[in-house]
């Protein structure tokens, strides 16, 4: 997989390690499928902003808002 070198560059970016090889797999899944939504939104002309891989990017939309939304 293309993005596997991305993955392992950005887990040791992040201190990112899982508990399981289900994990791990889990979570690279979920990291391909924001990477290709980063990656589309920033290839589209006229966005006011450009998104990035940042410390949540192995976290679904769920995820992310019931830890940090609320």
């Amino acid at each position: 997989d293309p993005l596997w070198q991305v993955y392992q560059k950005w887990m040791q970016e992040h201190g990112k390690a899982y508990n399981s090889a289900h994990e791990y797999r889990k979570r690279f899944q979920i990291f391909k499928e924001n990477a290709n939504y980063i990656n589309s939104h920033n290839a589209r002309r006229n966005n006011s902003h450009s998104l990035g891989l940042n410390k949540f990017a192995d976290l679904t939309n769920s995820e992310f808002r019931g830890l940090y939304v609320g």
